[in-house]
């Protein structure tokens, strides 16, 4: 969190998101998580997962990339992974045509990442809560529909989908043991 906090200094409306996205995190590894340690990963990715928009790591102007070259830097591997793909990364990448970038982070499917996917597009650019749809609205809004980043979205938007479901689907199957 410190790391997060530090690096996105004076981008308090991202800040606000990270926050939220990070809460979300720590409720989910709560939940859905028996091995502590990967509850943490997943908490760790949300505090993490857009410090590439901070002004001293955008090289490329892709923050999941900026990020993800910054924490494997740092010796993050896994972290950088995550953070690289979370959400339509993977997609946004390749329309950047940054793939050959991208491709040093293996994408690693499962539980954390649709956790981190869910969270942070289920909470809009300032923390209020938003359904995936509405999200992926919003971004066309704020980036114009042209934009990469809502090409991105919507290009991923049927795997976002199944993390969706499949998030959800676990969280009301504990809802309903307990």
């Amino acid at each position: 969190m410190i790391l997060a906090k530090e690096l996105l200094d004076g981008l308090d409306r991202r800040w606000s998101h990270v926050m939220r996205v990070a809460a979300r995190a720590e409720e989910l590894a709560a939940t859905l998580f028996e091995d502590i340690s990967q509850g943490e990963v997943l908490v760790m990715a949300a505090w993490l997962h857009d410090i590439g928009y901070a002004g001293t790591l955008a090289k490329t102007g892709f923050h999941h990339l900026d990020g993800a070259n910054y924490l494997e830097e740092i010796g993050e591997h896994r972290l950088a992974c995550l953070v690289a793909h979370h959400s339509s990364g993977t997609q946004e990448g390749h329309l950047r045509g940054l793939d050959q970038e991208m491709s040093r982070f293996p994408v690693e499917p499962g539980l954390i990442s649709d956790c981190l996917t869910y969270c942070d597009l289920s909470n809009g650019p300032d923390g209020q809560p938003m359904e995936l749809t509405q999200r992926i609205d919003e971004v066309e809004r704020r980036y114009g529909k042209d934009d990469v980043v809502p090409q991105g979205l919507r290009l991923a938007y049927p795997q976002l989908a199944k993390s969706f479901t499949h998030v959800e689907l676990l969280c009301s199957q504990v809802g309903s043991s307990e």
